[in-house]
């Protein structure tokens, strides 16, 4: 079977809509990566500097749904005890290129 270069398979993946599941080992880890992440990111988010893209998109996502139910409890005058969340340090993303 042949492969493709890596360089199409970012191209693909950038194309794709996020809520595709990876096709082999392969493609997982090229969809961890910064190329596909980063211009996401930096479009979603305004976020340029970080070491893992990937992680920071789950960490940003994660933050705006605590946003969305503090708000929602706010309103409804049931707020309680919140905590604040960390961010954590991540390791470097996969280098692919």
């Amino acid at each position: 079977m042949n492969t493709l270069p890596i360089e199409i398979h970012i191209l693909i993946h950038s194309y794709l809509n996020l809520d595709f599941l990876p096709y082999n080992k392969y493609s997982l880890i090229v969809l961890r990566s910064n190329p596909i992440w980063k211009p996401r990111v930096i479009k979603k988010y305004n976020i340029n500097k970080s070491t893992n893209f990937y992680e920071l998109y789950k960490w940003q996502k994660k933050l705006d749904i605590k946003k969305i139910s503090y708000e929602r409890q706010y309103t409804l005058g049931c707020i309680g005890k919140i905590t604040a969340l960390q961010k954590p340090d991540w390791e470097p993303a996969i280098k692919i290129l």
